[in-house]
């Protein structure tokens, strides 16, 4: 993305089909009351912590097909790792205390189906905003509300192997997004927002060095995420979307809103905003390359945002999850070549 741009000619579409697929009345029992806090996805499954401390991991006709108890007071993160069937979590196992990473190998299981733990990692005595990591484990962070980051890099299963980095990235301001982009050569680039500003560091086993501040590309919690196009970091702010990369600052496109969640799927932008009525987010589907909006709908208070056997699942507050099934190709075209652009729809007015 390079520039400023303009939305207001893009042509908009609906190339996806919008199903329920939990609700709080015709769900599996194990479902209905399932207050969930956090989610990822990977191998198969979606991937859910609830307010209990619980993980439990659903198969694609909704059953749970593994359930324990990962903290015994609560969770706030999960992320499931791509390359082997390792699973990172945080939460809190006593009150008053410093939050714990843990990693779980799903592949090994103790007498009573818990997972085995490869790795415990201590952080400091704050409230965990967020957490990456690399496809492969060589490098995993986490963002503090403080300000404060923790970045493990090396060998992370074993403690003598593996180098924990704690930096203050910012005062009194929390971290609200990072992401992680391994370069083919040279340190991996870590990107690291907070409220005011996005960071740039590069990390190694060795070292971690921030190369540059952009300010005024702070953002909230959740309105970050990383393109898997081009590996640009997407900053969502009221007034644009703007697009940071290896080399610093890039584009933006330039169309305002109150953002709450932003997510990637395939080649598609998912933005989340807040409408007039307090309880009422509208999610849309932005094509960047091709200029265009592949579906937009409105819900009742979306929580988080989920991609998995090649559909996006949509989960809101009031225990409800919605799958979106992308339309055939056949049936996009016959949209693509019906539905008039945004010239002839003025024209006709």
């Amino acid at each position: 993305y390079g520039g400023v741009v303009l939305m207001f000619q893009w042509r908009r579409f609906q190339f996806f089909d919008k199903n329920l697929v939990k609700d709080d009345v015709s769900s599996p029992q194990e479902f209905k009351k399932l207050d969930i806090v956090c989610c990822t996805s990977g191998g198969g499954n979606l991937i859910f912590g609830d307010i209990n401390g619980f993980i439990r991991v659903v198969d694609r006709e909704f059953k749970v097909v593994r359930s324990f108890q990962a903290y015994w007071l609560r969770i706030s993160h999960i992320k499931k790792e791509k390359q082997r069937n390792l699973l990172v979590s945080i939460g809190d196992d006593e009150e008053n205390i410093s939050p714990t990473v843990k990693i779980w190998n799903m592949d090994k299981s103790d007498e009573e189906g818990f997972p085995d733990i490869e790795r415990r990692i201590k952080l400091p005595k704050m409230d965990a905003t967020c957490l990456t990591c690399t496809d492969d484990l060589s490098h995993l962070a986490v963002g503090l509300c403080d300000g404060t980051m923790v970045v493990l890099a090396g060998d992370i299963f074993r403690e003598k192997r593996s180098k924990q980095t704690v930096i203050k990235v910012e005062e009194t301001v929390p971290i609200t997004a990072m992401a992680f982009v391994p370069q083919p050569r040279g340190p991996t680039i870590l990107f690291v927002a907070t409220t005011n500003a996005v960071h740039m560091f590069h990390s190694d086993k060795d070292f971690l060095k921030k190369v540059e501040t952009m300010d005024g590309l702070g953002c909230d919690i959740g309105c970050a995420t990383l393109s898997e196009h081009n590996n640009e970091f997407i900053v969502g702010r009221k007034e644009a979307m703007y697009f940071v990369n290896s080399s610093g600052r890039g584009g933006c496109m330039a169309f305002e809103g109150d953002r709450k969640l932003l997510s990637w799927f395939r080649n598609y932008l998912i933005v989340v905003d807040q409408v007039s009525n307090a309880k009422t987010n509208m999610l849309t589907f932005y094509d960047g390359q091709n200029k265009f909006i592949g579906f937009s709908s409105s819900f009742s208070n979306i929580s988080h945002v989920v991609s998995e056997y090649g559909y996006v699942y949509v989960l809101t507050r009031d225990g409800q999850i919605f799958q979106l099934v992308e339309k055939d190709t056949q049936t996009k075209l016959c949209l693509l070549y019906t539905s008039p652009s945004p010239r002839d729809r003025q024209k006709s007015r």
